[in-house]
């Protein structure tokens, strides 16, 4: 920070934070809009790109994680893989799912022991060994395709529960009886995971927010529990901006992560 309003109580000039603002060198922030300073011994490209991980664990928020569950996380982007780390904290048995192999292997790199990978057949049937043949308790779908939280709901286990991480956008042909009957007879739980529903702070002990998200995230990163850096693949300057943006549209394989630098 390098000024600071009267009435700013949650940080002061010389420290950094950790806030929702617009790409540039300087900003001006809003304290009411979130803010959360970066705790000593976080490098700020790391903090900067736990932006991510702050989506991926609003699914561990929505989900009755039980002990020790298996839990599929379907798509392994910087979304899912985070995701897979965040389940695993929380003491779950993760099996990560892309059809990517080095999705696959950026995710065991960040210390997910099971990924699948191939047809909707075959990763079922690889799901089914590793669980012994009782599948998922918790499936996630992090990419937010309708196909894909159709087959997701084909690895839950009856009385698990079908979180909706990625938010559904591309439209889908498929046969919505089907799902439902699935959803009613097996007695499975659906639930949306869309971070924007919390609230910014909140004033009561054990409520869920952004504000208390974002602090278990650096929390995690501080215990080297929450791994980042190998989904950095780019670090580039304001004006590489664009190719920043294409690369991680168009070469997902090439471009995992970019960080905008920022200094002069």
């Amino acid at each position: 920070m390098i000024a600071v309003g009267k009435k700013v109580k949650k940080t002061e000039v010389g420290r950094r934070v950790f806030t929702f603002s617009k790409h540039a060198s300087v900003v001006r922030a809003n304290q009411n809009k979130f803010m959360i300073e970066i705790p000593d011994g976080i490098d700020s490209t790391t903090a900067a790109a736990s932006r991510m991980a702050a989506v991926a664990a609003t699914a561990i928020i929505v989900s009755d994680t039980g002990l020790n569950p298996w839990v599929v996380i379907y798509g392994l982007g910087a979304v899912g893989n985070l995701a897979a780390q965040s389940f695993q904290n929380m003491g779950c048995s993760v099996i990560g799912v892309d059809p990517t192999e080095s999705r696959c292997e950026l995710a065991r790199k960040c210390g997910i022991a099971h990924t699948v990978s191939g047809s909707p057949d075959e990763v079922q049937e690889a799901i089914r060994e590793l669980t012994d043949g009782r599948m998922a308790q918790i499936s996630v779908d992090a990419v937010g395709h309708s196909g894909v939280i159709m087959q997701a709901i084909k690895s839950t286990a009856s009385h698990g529960q079908l979180i909706l991480l990625g938010s559904p956008r591309a439209p889908v042909q498929g046969n919505l009886t089907e799902l439902l009957s699935d959803i009613h007879m097996r007695w499975i739980t659906v639930r949306g995971a869309l971070e924007w529903c919390l609230p910014i702070y909140s004033d009561f002990p054990n409520t869920p927010s952004l504000f208390s998200k974002q602090e278990m995230i650096f929390r995690w990163i501080q215990q080297g529990k929450l791994i980042l850096e190998p989904m950095i693949s780019h670090h580039i300057r304001p004006e590489k901006f664009k190719e920043g943006y294409d690369g991680l549209l168009n070469q997902p394989e090439t471009y995992t992560g970019v960080v905008i630098d920022w200094k002069p």
